[in-house]
């Protein structure tokens, strides 16, 4: 029994002296895992943020933070107003070193008002609402586009196609889109025809809507909605190049005489150095690739000074 408490006590000294080395061994290994992790800490101690030391941001990269507003009139249907002018603010911004905001309006007057207000820097607008909207006194034509080697524009009077419609009296009774009250190819040039045709347009059509941009005007005729419309003829030009659905479904019923074409205009009172800087920068779009490619998008060939007298030629009176 001596012998077999011995041989037990020797085996358990001797398992215990191996616990022991393993402990050592264990513990020298995790030693040297810890003194390299905070080496490796200290190596990397360049990529802590210091609040201590911080540097300023860049700057803004107008040297010029004011903002330059742009507004645009409701010529076209709003997304086509956006896709064709985000170019251009793109190109003002670069040349005039400003930030470039670009404003639509549901209608002509609304446009105009921030005109009035000075509330915006520069605005393409349509020639009625220069001439009829208050503006001649409150703004400066800058510039004038030149389409076609032309300084002037039509209005087409289109209708639905196939239809049976082939003279003005056959219009009588039927759906008559307008585009806005203050259009000059769109409502001034069409209720002055009726008068001078002895029409009262009220009584004559069936009914009377107001679109407020050339582009739902033509396609409103194009689907039935309206059987016919007075609309600007550049436009209509530029949705047949680009619609089926126009070339096969409208007509043109008449041609109006010329008009001016709609300006480009700054509200009095801006600086003279910003008004002739907008305008050489205008001027001077055709001169160089980057200009002559934003153009092409407005359907424009080139902006001209405007000639003296050039918005007094309209031939009919508001009534």
């Amino acid at each position: 029994m001596n012998y077999v408490k011995s041989l037990h006590e020797i085996r358990y000294l001797f398992i215990y002296k191996s616990l022991i080395k393993i402990a050592f061994i264990v513990l020298i290994v995790v030693s040297v895992f810890l003194l390299m992790g905070c080496r490796k800490q200290n190596n990397s101690s360049k990529n802590i943020v210091n609040l201590q030391k911080l540097s300023t941001l860049p700057q803004y990269r107008f040297s010029n933070i004011k903002s330059f507003k742009l507004v645009v009139a409701a010529i076209m249907s709003p997304v086509d107003n956006i896709e064709s002018y985000r170019p251009l603010v793109k190109y003002l911004q670069n040349a005039l070193d400003r930030h470039v905001i670009l404003l639509q309006r549901r209608t002509y007057q609304e446009a105009n008002y921030l005109l009035i207000k000075k509330n915006v820097d520069l605005a393409f607008i349509c020639t009625g609402a220069y001439i009829y909207g208050h503006l001649r006194h409150k703004v400066t034509v800058v510039a004038v586009p030149e389409i076609n080697g032309r300084i002037t524009y039509n209005a087409y009077i289109i209708v639905h196609k196939p239809s049976h419609i082939k003279s003005l009296k056959d219009l009588k009774g039927h759906i008559f889109a307008f585009t806005d009250p203050l259009s000059n190819t769109g409502y001034m040039f069409p209720i002055d025809f009726f008068r001078q045709k002895g029409i009262n347009y009220n009584k004559f059509f069936r009914k009377v809507i107001f679109t407020y941009n050339h582009t739902d005007s033509i396609l409103a005729v194009a689907d039935n909605i309206a059987n016919g419309a007075s609309v600007d003829a550049v436009v209509y030009n530029y949705m047949k190049k680009i619609s089926k659905k126009v070339r096969e479904h409208t007509k043109i019923l008449l041609e109006s005489p010329p008009f001016p074409m709609p300006p480009v205009v700054m509200p009095l009172g801006i600086n003279t150095s910003v008004v002739k800087k907008v305008q050489n920068v205008l001027l001077n779009m055709n001169k160089n690739n980057r200009g002559r490619m934003i153009l092409k998008i407005l359907g424009v060939q080139k902006f001209i000074k405007p000639p003296k007298g050039l918005y007094n030629s309209i031939y009919y009176t508001k009534k």
